[in-house]
């Protein structure tokens, strides 16, 4: 790891109050609201969990001791449970009670952190996790907590409920011109100065932004927008020529110029593209590559999409976010869903999850874990012909059965483009009641019927999804998800976070997350005892 070398230690110090501890001074009644806050519960039931050997890789065998790991992370949920920034999380360790208390302490100012350990700790938490893809320290922590809450909540998680909502990248929103003009000055900044050109010198002066996008107004867009990616690509080559095309902001020019232009096939011109042509997937922000671009409905988003799994059941006291997931915002939720759901599986003993119909697809893969939706994406059937789930199937569909009013076809066989063809009694489908709806279409000879078992899955789907009974139990377990999502945007700040890159982003949410988990089992608690209270008393 880079940066100073510290050793890992364990904190292996008692947290049981001292014969000096803060309460031993405290006026009883004070003591006694100490005991009921939110402090008390963190530090007996998050606090003592922290698993410190998580992080024992982010730290050499030789050096000074660390700071403890332990009161690091339990400060960082802390902060993001009260959506602190660092100079107010710093000054709530230093002097409020309830926060030394809540991380193992007896007393305020009994243990000095520096903002520059705060900041090394997150650093090296970073660089582990793009050293180590496969590793989500975060995230196993966060397992490691919600095990414990849904385990003293008794909480059932066979029922579960997804959702996702955007979350804005930390990053000023501008047009092409502008982007392409941070672009520029970020590359040109990371080469030598000796190396640039006269045309490139320029570029690096204070006021290069502004004349571009103010004083040259006169200029058309399109001429300005030429003349800066013109300017782009000469950087690059200059870096290429000079062995400096790993540097990341060089890469950042490649990137860039390979998604604004093309080479013109019969000029061997590059050729700026349309705006209808650059990608969702594109660059977005000099200053973070991984956000990109969404438009939903009439907004348009720049950043992540934060993805929430949580339990439902009616019988759980309170309930718990089980999984979490952080991806750009141009990633389909079909696809989070997939994802996501061999890792619930895998945590918990999930059997439904109720999500919308923006996770559907005819597609989908969930193996064991029955879904079901609120809604579906995709085409409607006609509403004047009757819904090809109507008709009677085989296990597979690959075979009909019956027409809805149970008569057998003569045949039904799958051809070699797997298309489903039915034929039905020519004179049996004249005389049927149901002819003119029915999607049987009669021919000369006899009634056929073509469809293909991705419709006919399609339309099985479409009418459970739609049974009445069905939608109105899909829709209230459902719902509530959308209060826990406005929870975390509101209350813990998720709509928008202070960090850039997907790494921190996701560190960051997963934070928030376990932050909204801990408020839920504080919650509770405060339900059981009163449950607990009323049968007594009863």
């Amino acid at each position: 790891m880079e940066g100073f070398e510290l050793s890992f230690v364990y904190n292996n110090q008692p947290i049981q109050g001292g014969l000096f501890g803060a309460k031993v001074f405290l006026d009883p009644r004070f003591a006694e609201m100490l005991e009921n806050s939110w402090a008390h519960v963190f530090r007996e039931n998050v606090f003592p969990i922290i698993d410190e050997s998580l992080f024992e890789p982010l730290y050499s065998t030789f050096g000074r001791p660390n700071f403890p790991v332990n009161v690091l992370v339990s400060l960082e949920i802390i902060k993001h449970m009260q959506n602190l920034n660092d100079k107010e999380l710093l000054e709530r360790f230093a002097f409020d009670l309830q926060v030394a208390y809540a991380v193992g302490l007896e007393n305020v100012g009994e243990l000095y952190l520096a903002e520059r350990s705060l900041y090394e700790f997150r650093s090296r938490v970073y660089r582990y996790t793009l050293e180590n893809p496969e590793s989500d320290l975060i995230f196993e922590q966060f397992q490691k907590l919600t095990q414990h809450f849904l385990e003293l909540a008794n909480t059932d998680t066979s029922i579960q409920r997804m959702d996702s909502f955007q979350i804005a990248s930390n990053i000023k929103i501008g047009g092409r011109l502008s982007l392409a003009v941070d672009v520029l000055i970020k590359g040109v900044r990371a080469l030598p100065k000796e190396l640039l050109t006269e045309e490139l010198r320029p570029i690096v002066e204070s006021g290069f932004s502004r004349r571009i996008l103010y004083h040259a107004r006169s200029e058309s867009f399109q001429t300005r927008l030429s003349a800066v990616l013109d300017k782009v690509e000469k950087a690059l080559l200059l870096a290429q020529e000079n062995d400096l095309g790993n540097l990341e902001e060089i890469q950042l020019l490649s990137r860039f110029l390979d998604e604004q232009t093309e080479i013109d096939s019969e000029t061997k011109t590059r050729r700026v593209k349309d705006n209808k042509e650059i990608k969702a997937t594109s660059l977005q922000s000099a200053h973070d590559p991984d956000a990109t671009f969404r438009a939903k409905g009439t907004e348009k988003h720049h950043g992540y999409v934060g993805n929430i799994t949580e339990t439902c059941s009616r019988e759980n006291v309170v309930q718990f976010i089980t999984d979490y997931d952080l991806n750009p915002n141009s990633k389909a939720d079909k696809d989070m869903l997939e994802e996501r759901v061999p890792v619930i599986k895998a945590f918990t003993d999930v059997d439904e999850i109720n999500t919308d119909g923006g996770y559907y697809s005819s597609e989908l893969e969930t193996g064991e874990v029955k879904v079901h939706f609120t809604d579906m994406t995709g085409s409607k059937e006609n509403p004047d012909k009757t819904p090809l789930a109507k008709f009677e199937y085989n296990e597979d569909n690959s075979e009909v059965l019956s027409c809805p009013l149970g008569h057998t076809p003569l045949e039904s066989m799958l051809d070699e483009n797997r298309k489903l063809i039915v034929r039905f009694d020519r004179q049996t489908c004249l005389s049927c009641p149901q002819q003119e709806s029915c999607r049987v279409r009669i021919q000369k000879h006899s009634a056929v019927l073509r469809t293909n078992q991705g419709a006919v899955a399609t339309s099985q789907d479409r009418a459970e999804i739609f049974d009445p009974e069905n939608r109105r139990e899909t829709l209230c377990l459902r719902a509530g998800i959308e209060g826990t999502g406005s929870a975390l945007i509101n209350a813990e700040g998720a709509g928008r976070l202070r960090v850039r890159g997907i790494v921190k982003c996701e560190n960051a949410f997963g934070l928030k997350v376990i932050a909204r988990n801990f408020k839920q089992f504080c919650l509770g608690l405060y339900r059981i005892s009163k449950q607990e209270e009323i049968a007594i008393t009863g």
